[in-house]
């Protein structure tokens, strides 16, 4: 029991340092919006890009604003910048490399991330504006047929990386620990 508590403690305290998080979903018609609610810890350049275009899914476009949705539209991309390669690889049946990208800095706060279908853009700077194909279905013909007119899926798939919190000084570190440590083991012999 004493070790799986604190092999627990441990994996806790490496997740909450991991600033990748890959999220994926489906969309049901063109017209649809996937939110995604996402908090910044501190203050930091954050890298968003979608990985569906590639892998079958249909031609995103990427919004983001602040979680209230109160200040204008901070970022929008459709086609994310550069060549195909790496970051944004190509899908094997159109050659295309048609996945999103935002890379900016904000500070720490709560903000919520639109992936929309390529043509669904949001229709003002701000949240309540709405986006531009609300209510038309299937717009492209589909659902989600691309601009070479070949068959896509729903589905996409996210990557945010966003800024570590500064790490603990090594002392509190161990301070922390040893706490935790003596709670763990004062714990299990009330239980014994």
């Amino acid at each position: 029991m004493l070790r799986r508590t604190i092999l627990s403690l441990i994996l806790a305290a490496s997740a909450a340092h991991a600033g990748q998080i890959v999220l994926s979903g489906t969309l049901t018609a063109d017209d649809d919006i996937a939110w995604i609610p996402f908090s910044v810890p501190v203050s930091g350049t954050v890298s968003i890009r979608t990985l569906s275009y590639a892998s079958g899914g249909f031609d995103p476009v990427l919004s983001l604003f602040d979680a209230a949705g109160l200040q204008p539209l901070l970022a929008s991309n459709e086609d994310a910048p550069g060549t195909c390669g790496v970051d944004n690889p190509a899908d094997i049946s159109t050659g295309l490399c048609l996945d999103s990208a935002l890379s900016l800095a904000l500070p720490a706060g709560a903000y919520s991330l639109a992936i929309t279908e390529s043509f669904n853009y949001p229709l003002g700077p701000f949240l309540s504006s709405g986006f531009l194909m609300d209510g038309a279905g299937n717009f492209t013909g589909g659902p989600f047929l691309d601009v070479t007119g070949s068959q896509r899926t729903g589905d996409w798939v996210v990557q945010l990386n966003l800024p570590d919190p500064p790490a603990p000084e090594p002392g509190s570190l161990l301070l922390s620990s040893a706490a935790l440590l003596a709670l763990s083991l004062r714990r299990y012999r009330k239980s014994v």
